[in-house]
């Protein structure tokens, strides 16, 4: 698998949706247990439908419902096209599945049997494919095993951070409360009262302005680190800042 295969993999691992949408409408066609696949397959819309209205669209958490749905299609589609041209929709289905994922795993194929193989190792494998993996590789020397590591990212992603750390995404108001945390001084004011000794930030995440909140929150975030200095690391589009005193990230919110 591609070490970042949820972030930049996309739709690309889960788009079998032609298939779905051209052989749905054909469980009218079934003679066996058609209600039972009409149900299951209204259960996959219904489910998908809520989380892509109500929460977020992505594929991996609306993946249930499309394998429901795909589970009543299956059936629908081999009533509809018979045996012999079901199995060459499926093994085209199968095929141009592949080669979605392949445009992004094919650079990888020959190194993913070199690691099987033991002829590299996982390490420089991770560092050849995964910048969050190169940046915290080096975080995690830097920050010592008493520190703790405050997130600023969109969507953070704890997947190699050794350390302690506190995820500070606005997507979830249960840490940061971004409605009433507003000024660098008061951001401040949280880290130091979670024992925060560092501060991790992904640097494009800092431009992100497409909702008015959004841009809101990435403008404190810039004011913030604005007034951290110098960062002690900065790598793959990752930076690491160590927690300065409160008076120089105050001044931060009047620069």
């Amino acid at each position: 698998m591609h070490p970042e295969s949820f972030e930049k993999g996309q739709r690309a691992g889960y788009d079998i949706s032609p298939f779905i949408l051209a052989f749905l409408p054909a469980l009218v066609l079934l003679r066996r247990r058609r209600w039972a696949a009409v149900a299951v397959a209204a259960m996959g819309v219904a489910y998908v439908i809520i989380i892509a209205a109500g929460a977020w669209a992505h594929p991996r958490y609306v993946l249930p419902g499309v394998a429901l749905a795909l589970a009543a299609t299956v059936p629908a589609a081999h009533a509809l096209t018979g045996r012999r041209l079901f199995t060459a929709v499926i093994a085209f289905t199968i095929a141009g599945n592949l080669a979605l994922v392949t445009r992004l795993l094919k650079p990888m194929w020959p190194d993913q049997v070199r690691v099987a193989l033991g002829r590299m190792t996982p390490d420089a494998f991770l560092a050849k494919y995964s910048d969050r993996y190169v940046f915290w590789r080096e975080a995690n020397k830097a920050i010592p095993p008493t520190g703790k590591v405050a997130v600023l990212e969109k969507i953070p992603h704890p997947y190699y951070i050794e350390r302690p750390f506190v995820l500070m995404s606005y997507l979830e108001q249960g840490m940061v409360d971004y409605r009433h945390t507003t000024t660098p001084a008061a951001l401040y004011d949280v880290m130091h009262q979670l024992g925060v000794t560092h501060v991790a930030v992904e640097e494009t995440d800092l431009q992100a302005a497409e909702d008015p909140f959004e841009t809101k929150v990435t403008t404190l975030w810039r004011h913030f680190v604005a007034g951290l200095g110098l960062p002690e690391l900065r790598a793959g589009g990752y930076a690491l800042y160590p927690l300065e005193p409160v008076k120089a990230v105050a001044d931060a919110s009047h620069g």
